[in-house]
């Protein structure tokens, strides 16, 4: 990875300094530090993207496991997994410029939620197969909830679905484990430990 910092940005005391050879020329569209991939080709991206697919399936089902051994569900906890699975399926739609089918914040049952997540990663998945090699440094325009207008790399959007994903399954940890009961375990590294996630 290579890195660019503007004059604003410091380093940590102690930090080590990156090499010369590691820095590029500051994006003019970008302020502050930005950092470009470097590393390997796009098919090793999208096979990273594809494991992130994997692992979010992988997640969702095990909180919906831990959901249908509790009796009395707690609402929030359901509704962050609807939003989870809303999210996702807002931020395909402005991937591919057409209108979400679901609200941000749906009101779902555990079912439908189940389909949810098992539809989605399909979903993800022929988006990522049905598009170029470029596909992950395209510039994508769209609006947000506020009606503000913005431009993001694919690359940019995948990685915040799945980081928006793990927070809330977070929250929901939290919830459950407020609620006397025991979450579920979905570290990533965990998955990828026991074989759950490729």
């Amino acid at each position: 990875m290579t890195c660019n910092r503007s004059r604003k940005s410091r380093s940590p005391v102690g930090a080590r300094k990156p090499r010369a050879d590691q820095l590029t020329g500051p994006d003019p569209e970008r302020q502050g530090s930005t950092c470009r991939l470097q590393r390997g080709s796009p098919v090793n991206l999208l096979q990273h993207y594809e494991q992130l697919i994997s692992y979010d399936e992988w997640a969702n089902l095990e909180v919906i496991r831990v959901f249908r051994g509790i009796e009395d569900l707690p609402a929030r906890p359901l509704n962050l997994l609807a939003h989870i699975v809303a999210a996702e399926h807002l931020w395909r739609a402005r991937l591919l410029g057409v209108d979400s089918p679901l609200p941000v914040w749906p009101e779902l049952t555990v079912e439908r939620c189940e389909e949810q997540v098992r539809q989605l990663p399909v979903l993800w998945r022929e988006y990522l197969a049905d598009n170029s090699s470029d596909l992950l440094d395209r510039a994508i325009a769209y609006e947000n909830s506020k009606g503000e207008s913005y431009k993001s790399l694919v690359r940019d959007i995948l990685t915040h679905v799945f980081m928006h994903s793990a927070y809330h399954r977070g929250q929901i940890a939290s919830d459950i484990r407020q609620a006397g009961s025991v979450p579920a375990y979905t570290d990533f590294i965990h998955g990828v430990r026991q074989g759950l996630v490729e």
